[in-house]
């Protein structure tokens, strides 16, 4: 099994964004069903990347804090 790489992350994003749903990769092809199953692809190795470190997180996925204050006149 060949490990995931950011090259395979780029693939998928950009069959997703092209609408394409097969995908060469590595002399071999692989054709998705639908883009539902391309995008759920594309989640499945960005999280894989982001475990193994070779991807950063989301900055949506970090936490974050708002403040906000109100004075009446």
């Amino acid at each position: 099994m060949t490990a995931l790489t950011i090259e395979h992350l780029h693939a998928l994003e950009e069959a997703i964004a092209s609408g394409e749903l097969e995908i060469y990769r590595d002399g071999m092809r692989v054709q998705y069903r639908s883009i539902t199953e391309l995008q759920r692809a594309y989640e499945m190795v960005r999280n894989q990347l982001e475990r193994t470190g070779q991807l950063q997180p989301a900055a949506a996925a970090l936490p974050s804090v708002t403040y906000a204050a109100f004075t009446r006149d």
